[in-house]
């Protein structure tokens, strides 16, 4: 799985409850199997990656408690292509 490492770094510094609370909220830069830094914006921390990573892998992910749900489905229909005129 992409990311697999880094995402284990994160969900680790997650389980250190002083660590979660300090930086819930906050977006979190990761490397491999490092936690590189906390940013306060999304955007922010995509730059700081980009900066220091360039196109190489790395994750941002935001600290929270509870993560976010994200709904997928394959299930919906293709859009019909209308012919060209």
């Amino acid at each position: 799985m992409a990311l697999e490492r880094e995402y284990r770094a994160f969900r680790g510094k997650l389980g250190d409850s002083e660590w979660a609370a300090k930086n819930h909220g906050k977006y979190v830069l990761v490397k491999e199997d490092k936690v590189i830094q906390t940013f306060d914006s999304y955007g922010d921390a995509l730059r700081g990656g980009y900066d220091r990573f360039g196109l190489g892998a790395f994750l941002v992910k935001q600290a929270s408690a509870m993560e976010q749900a994200h709904f997928i489905s394959r299930l919906w229909a293709p859009c019909p292509i209308s012919p060209s005129r």
